[in-house]
């Protein structure tokens, strides 16, 4: 099975010079813990739940009340992952899940080989639903 097979399509996306409030705000309103961050459609780094959550300011500060965390004034070049590693579609699926292991990664995304732009992501969900498409009943 290939990377193309099980990957969430054209997913969300961030630029760097978004706020870590905007990202708060999709990662609460698409229910995900991971947004690619892109520049002209080329893959540059990923932010993550718990890189807003290692950004907080007060101690009672929430995932879905940005504004108490003053992260209207964070950008999220300042905080992203970048260097990121990531897989092209073509890959076999046994590829992400040796590299979410070795790394321990939740998510990886998927970009072009050749070019860089990003096609997709394959998160853990994605690999245990096809475990689970093998399990017997």
């Amino acid at each position: 099975m290939l990377v193309k097979d099980v990957m969430t399509v054209k997913p969300t996306t961030v630029k760097e010079k978004d706020t870590l409030a905007t990202v708060a705000d999709l990662l609460y309103e698409l229910d995900v813990r991971h947004i690619p961050v892109v520049r002209s459609g080329d893959l540059v780094g990923m932010i993550s739940d718990r890189d807003l959550q290692e950004n907080r300011t007060p101690a009672t500060a929430t995932l879905n009340n940005p504004n108490a965390n003053n992260w209207e004034s964070k950008l999220v070049r300042t905080v992203m992952s970048s260097g990121v590693v990531s897989v092209g579609p073509e890959s076999p699926i046994s590829e992400v899940v040796d590299l979410m292991i070795e790394h321990k990664f939740s998510a990886i995304p998927v970009a072009d080989e050749l070019t860089g732009k990003l096609e997709g992501i394959v998160s853990y969900i994605d690999v245990l639903r096809v475990l689970q498409d093998l399990l017997p009943e």
